[in-house]
């Protein structure tokens, strides 16, 4: 089996939309972009990018539910329960959305690494 060679120069994708992460940085990709989020209608992301996009979203989501189940937890609701049902709800619910936004933000950062590693110039 014989191995082509694939590398490419920036010139063969003059045209094509690159991957907008770290545009507003010295460093910006320069990857070709294959990946769009839910919201948008163009491809802006190169996929490893995107992970990282997506597992952000994910870890602020999650960070606000941490956020507001933590004061319904010290409202008078929850204190006032006379059956300490509502007390075990909630922590159980701050405890998940805690676990979820540490998963988003392992996932986050393992992807950045990732999307951060030298590519071969086949991937240009």
């Amino acid at each position: 089996m014989t191995e082509e060679n694939t590398t490419t120069t920036l010139e063969e994708h003059a045209g094509e939309r690159l991957c907008r992460s770290g545009t507003k940085t010295e460093r910006p990709c320069y990857r070709r972009a294959t990946e769009k989020a839910f919201d948008e209608t163009e491809l802006t992301r190169w996929p490893e990018h995107q992970r990282v996009y997506d597992a952000g979203l994910r870890m602020d989501g999650y960070i606000y539910a941490v956020e507001k189940v933590g004061g319904f937890l010290k409202s008078t609701d929850v204190d006032q329960d006379p059956f300490g049902e509502l007390f075990n709800l909630v922590v159980g619910w701050h405890d998940r959305a805690v676990e979820l936004a540490s998963e988003a933000a392992h996932e986050m950062a393992i992807a950045e690494i990732i999307a951060g590693a030298r590519p071969s110039r086949a991937t240009l």
